[in-house]
């Protein structure tokens, strides 16, 4: 196999539509994915993200259930978790200094003042994620 045909492979993951009988999962047109649980004979629906293609990063499928600031947000806790585990923490002050790009990019954004891209989207919501598990997992282990 040469590199070219290698490079067409579909790789993007694709969860099942039935995960289990309790969980099933629907793709809704209008707000994306939908992970829904069936608690006795009600069933919540729990929306992921509002999934809107022009706001979405191409990463390995990712962009048919994030958008670009869910993504940054997501990788920053990851990071943040990690950074955690290696014994830094934030103080209140920091860590709503680092939230702050994404609480003004997202207001803006959402009064109209100015459009965001998914540039600005996925770093303010790296720092928003990063900041936050670090100021709440330090709340959590004591270490705040």
């Amino acid at each position: 196999m040469d590199i070219q045909s290698g490079l067409n492979m579909d790789i993007s993951f694709r969860p099942p539509p039935s995960l289990n009988k309790r969980f099933t999962y629907e793709w809704k047109k209008s707000i994306g994915p939908v992970l829904y649980v069936r608690m006795g004979d009600k069933r919540i629906g729990l929306c992921v993200c509002h999934h809107r293609k022009d706001r979405a990063v191409r990463f390995f499928g990712l962009e048919n259930y994030l958008c670009s600031r869910d993504l940054g947000i997501l990788f920053g806790y990851i990071a943040g978790f990690i950074v955690l585990f290696a014994g830094f923490t934030l103080s209140f002050p920091l860590a709503l200094l680092l939230m702050a790009p994404m609480i003004i990019d997202g207001t803006t954004q959402l009064f109209g003042k100015r459009e965001s891209n998914n540039y600005l989207r996925l770093v303010t919501g790296f720092l928003f994620g990063f900041s936050l598990s670090l100021f709440i997992g330090g709340l959590l282990f004591g270490r705040g």
